[in-house]
This record gives C-alpha cells, sequence and structure tokens, in this order.
C-alpha cells in the first residue's frame, strides 16, 4: 500500500522546506524595523561614540602594554644572563621560566601595537568626521 503525501505537507523532489512558522521571525523583524531606522537616524553620534571608545580602549591597551613591558623586560635580561646557571640546577624550571618570560615579553609588544593602532584608528575617525565632505554637483 503507497501512501501519497498530503498537499501542502512540504514534500516534494527538493526534500523538506524549512518551516517558517516560528513566532520569533516577527519579533526579529519588528526590532529590524525599530532598529535601522533608528542607526541610520543617528550615524554619526554613533560613529563618533565608537571613534572615541575605540581611542580610549586604545589608548588603555598601550598602557597596559608598556607596564608588562617594563616589568618583564628587566626579568627577561636577567633570565638570559643567568640561564646557564639556572639549566644546570633544573632544566624544566629554566626552560618554563624563558617561556613564561618569553610569553610575558612578547605579549607586552604585541599589546602596545594593537593598543597604538586602536588610538591611531580612533583619532583618525574623529580627525575626518570634522572634515566637511565637498559638495557634490
Amino acid at each position: 500500500m503507497h501512501v501519497r503525501p498530503r498537499q501542502g505537507s512540504g514534500r516534494g523532489w527538493w526534500g523538506k522546506v524549512p518551516d517558517l512558522t516560528w513566532d520569533g521571525w516577527k519579533t526579529l523583524i519588528s526590532i529590524a524595523v525599530a532598529v535601522i531606522p533608528a542607526v541610520m537616524k543617528f550615524r554619526v553620534e554613533l560613529s563618533r561614540a565608537i571613534d572615541v571608545v575605540a581611542e580610549g580602549v586604545g589608548l588603555f591597551v598601550l598602557v597596559l602594554g608598556v607596564v608588562l613591558y617594563t616589568h618583564s623586560f628587566p626579568q627577561w635580561e636577567r633570565l638570559q644572563a643567568n640561564l646557564g646557571a639556572i639549566s644546570q640546577e633544573s632544566p624544566m624550571l629554566a626552560a618554563q621560566q624563558v617561556q613564561t618570560l618569553y610569553t610575558l615579553y612578547t605579549g607586552s609588544i604585541a599589546l602596545m601595537i594593537l593598543g597604538g593602532m586602536l588610538a591611531f584608528s580612533g583619532l583618525l575617525g574623529r580627525m575626518r568626521a570634522h572634515v566637511t565632505p565637498a559638495k557634490r554637483r
């Protein structure tokens, strides 16, 4: 006995059709309809706020990188000078110290680069906002 699918069951040669009866679609559409015009209306203010936040976060990360660098660099130099004596006593401890300080040292440099780029990006965004665009004909 062969049972044929009902009409409108969503089955056919292409497979099952996705069920679009989820009530969340209505919520998503209504949020999009409410949010998109507000974003478009306040896009200049939002871009200024984003630039200020990027500059502030960039300066914070830059200072954090400098502090970490000033803390790890002297220890890195001291460890390199005493590495022979430490590795004879405990090679595993020496390897762990080298790995930890190397990670802190390179991480501090990466934080300084990231912070500088973020701060520079925010500064450029704020400077670009002050330049008035030329009128188009």
